[in-house]
């Protein structure tokens, strides 16, 4: 059995995230941390990094026999700590931008993303650390009772 047009999503975003890398023409190397719910702070060797979450999903009837799904992916982006945090912030969250933006109906196995929002926070202690928060919804279509 195949997986669920969910899984291919999610399987194809964690490969478009791998792929921000400076070399690959983006400003930062976030793609080289890629974490799918990870919940604990990152080692300064693992910083820049993205952890995705899918937190939740509409379900509306299309038709009789399909529904359209609206999938809410959480993108957590973490900086290392320096003078420039904000700038690195900034610049992870235009990386993860133009990565969606290359192909923003996965294969044709959604209908379209959007984004919905972002949130950028600096804690200051003892050095500076930063993280953004971005969200953007996947719409897709399956059959009815198909993830």
């Amino acid at each position: 059995m195949s997986d669920s047009i969910h899984q291919q999503i999610i399987d194809k975003l964690d490969t478009r995230l791998r792929t921000i890398t400076k070399t690959n023409g983006y400003k930062t190397d976030a793609g080289e941390n890629v974490f799918e719910w990870e919940d604990r702070d990152m080692a300064d060797n693992e910083l820049e990094a993205i952890v995705y979450r899918d937190r939740t999903k509409d379900i509306t009837p299309a038709t009789v026999h399909n529904y359209e799904k609206k999938m809410y992916v959480e993108f957590e982006l973490k900086a290392k700590a320096g003078t420039d945090t904000a700038k690195r912030l900034r610049e992870m969250i235009e990386d993860l931008y133009n990565a969606i933006g290359t192909d923003d109906r996965w294969d044709e196995l959604a209908i379209d993303s959007q984004p919905m929002g972002e949130e950028m926070d600096i804690q200051r202690s003892d050095k500076i650390t930063g993280s953004a928060t971005v969200k953007i919804y996947i719409e897709y279509e399956t059959e009815k009772w198909n993830y």
